[in-house]
């Protein structure tokens, strides 16, 4: 039978607020929670960043208080306009490209 549910339960997206120019997306879909970061800056240390990306199964979600922490401040700080949402943000050039496993997330914790 299937699912009544869509795929995809939640998302936000948007900018960090000036001077950054880093990109951020919170993705539950009904398996997973998703979370994705591009770092873009013009500093040469930051030349080489790729962007990241984190997908943990809900029950997994429930015991990283890490993660939870950062989606929350990302969420609040879209909340009170803090970061500019987009609703066209390159999603077609997302792809887990963090070398640390996926477990920094520049610019919120």
């Amino acid at each position: 039978m299937a699912s009544l549910l869509p795929d995809k339960l939640f998302e936000a997206r948007g900018q960090a607020p000036a001077p950054s120019k880093d990109f951020y997306q919170v993705l539950v879909t009904r398996s997973q929670v998703i979370f994705r970061w591009w770092k873009i800056s013009l500093r040469s240390e930051f030349r080489e960043s790729k962007p990241g990306e984190i997908k943990e199964a809900h029950e997994d979600f429930l015991d990283d208080p890490s993660l939870q922490k950062t989606i929350l401040l990302l969420l609040s700080d879209i909340h009170r306009g803090r970061i500019q949402t987009s609703k066209h943000l390159p999603l077609e050039h997302v792809h887990s490209g963090a070398t640390d496993g996926g477990r920094s997330c520049p610019g919120l914790v």
